[in-house]
């Protein structure tokens, strides 16, 4: 998990998707909360050249992931710090690859 720079932020979290996960490649991602990753959460789309934005608000100090999905039904869960209030997960798309990136605050 890598930690970014943010001017007025307290905390700020910049988590990537690699690229292969058990021997498959990246298709896309989402986010969920729960201890043990049961609920998807619903954010608000936005659709950019590329791919899309997914926004998502935390009222309080749930345990919140983000699954990076790979083909052959894989998941890698990357956790993301309780205390982050929003997260924006970027999903671009090229002819031959995905790039999924999370931006918590």
């Amino acid at each position: 998990m890598a930690i970014a720079a943010c001017v007025g932020c307290a905390h700020a979290e910049t988590i990537e998707c690699p690229q292969r996960y058990a021997g498959a490649q990246l298709v896309g991602g989402s986010m969920y909360d729960g201890p043990a990753h049961e609920y998807e959460l619903v954010g608000t789309l936005a659709e950019v050249i590329g791919g899309q934005n997914v926004a998502y608000q935390f009222p309080g100090a749930e345990v919140k992931w983000l699954a990076c999905w790979y083909g052959k039904g894989a998941v890698q869960w990357r956790q993301v710090s309780t205390t982050v209030k929003r997260c924006e997960v970027r999903e671009r798309r090229s002819r031959d690859r995905v790039l999924v990136m999370a931006e918590c605050k």
